[in-house]
């Protein structure tokens, strides 16, 4: 116990030493990560914004849960350590979404969340879309009540007499979903010396392989390319058949597994699960909208299909007062043109009319940044 306890003190250490040496250096303004992409000033005034939030307060706080064995992973200290373009990006991003709801009210508390390293992701989302609302000309309110209800919704939005209650989540991988993903990761390091370059290599498994499995994967597909075996292919451990196709790129190299009909029909349930317990946040008789970021689960699968899945759910369970969803799919920071990043689906059992000017606001919403 008293080694562990010495450990985490030094590895606490290190980690306030490195942030604190980043937000010294304001690497975040140097010339190579701004000129040609970003306006300077604008860069220090949102980075700026960030820090009055994520600051040496907030760092110590994090730290000691973190010797003390409390601590969770937060995404905006790993930003903080090292530098570079994503990083700025999604820092950037931030402060700016935070600068244009800054003077709105619940402010402050959603600063607090931002701070938690349990409710950080949440926070983010309610943010990013509390922003969008005020560039849309709306205004918005954070962490709502409703008259007579316990209920807290994320957003109010209001335009001319009209109001809504947004209620965002994020619908997280399956722990089904997240071993597919460590499948990936392993196979693509296992693989990367041997894919050429400009080249795109994709596998189909027939299910998710298992953690046994994957070093045999690695030798067969590599076996094919070092032999320059005609592809597609296809290859068989056991009961396990892979489909391999490998494709020309412009430049560099790159790898995927495909998504799989049996992970589809899991993520397809937690939308659901997601729809049916968000509509419960929004009571009646007040007008609301449900929005769910769906990136991590649902982005490569066909935009038909996921508007079944809702439209379904809307008939299964009947909420009139729900005016409908906005599903997000799009790979933030990344640009997917082909595709719509914000699916809207209509509750068909909601009557309410003249609300284009808030339903038209909430359909321009991006996720998609570029970094360069």
């Amino acid at each position: 116990m008293v080694t562990l306890s010495v450990s985490r003190n030094g590895a606490a250490k290190e980690i306030l030493e490195a942030v604190a040496s980043s937000w010294a250096s304001k690497w975040w303004l140097k010339p190579e990560y701004i000129e040609g992409r970003y306006d300077r000033e604008e860069v220090q005034q949102a980075l700026n914004e960030v820090l009055q939030i994520l600051n040496h307060e907030w760092l110590e706080r994090l730290m000691l849960k973190f010797v003390e064995g409390r601590s969770r992973d937060h995404f905006y200290l790993r930003q903080f350590i090292g530098e570079g373009l994503y990083p700025l990006a999604v820092l950037f991003s931030l402060g700016q979404d935070l600068l244009a709801i800054k003077q709105h009210d619940g402010y402050d508390q959603l600063k607090e969340r931002l701070r938690s390293d349990e409710g950080w992701m949440s926070a983010t989302l309610e943010a990013e879309f509390a922003a969008h609302c005020v560039r849309q000309g709306l205004h918005v309110s954070l962490y709502p009540t409703i008259p007579d209800s316990r209920k807290i919704p994320d957003l109010l939005v209001k335009v001319d007499s009209a109001q809504v209650f947004v209620e965002l989540t994020e619908i997280r991988p399956s722990d089904h979903r997240l071993r597919y993903l460590r499948v990936l990761d392993e196979l693509f390091a296992n693989l990367q010396e041997v894919l050429p370059d400009r080249s795109y290599l994709e596998l189909t498994p027939s299910r998710v392989p298992k953690d046994r499995e994957v070093d045999l994967i690695s030798r067969k597909v590599r076996k094919l390319l070092m032999t320059h075996h005609p592809l597609p292919a296809t290859i068989r451990i056991g009961n396990l058949d892979i489909r391999v196709v490998k494709e020309k790129i412009e430049k560099g190299k790159s790898f995927a597994l495909s998504d799989l009909p049996e992970l589809a029909l899991r993520e397809f349930r937690r939308l659901e699960d997601a729809l049916k317990k968000k509509s419960r946040q929004l009571p009646a008789p007040y007008i609301g909208i449900l929005v769910i970021d769906a990136t991590n689960t649902l982005g490569g699968i066909h935009e038909d299909d996921i508007r079944y899945v809702a439209e379904g759910t809307f008939r299964k369970y009947t909420r009139p007062n729900i005016l409908g969803v906005f599903i997000v799919r799009s790979y933030k920071f990344h640009r997917r043109e082909a595709e719509p990043e914000a699916i809207y689906v209509r509750n068909p059992h909601c009557k309410e009319a003249e609300l284009d000017k808030v339903l038209n606001g909430f359909k321009a919403f991006s996720r998609t940044r570029r970094i360069a």
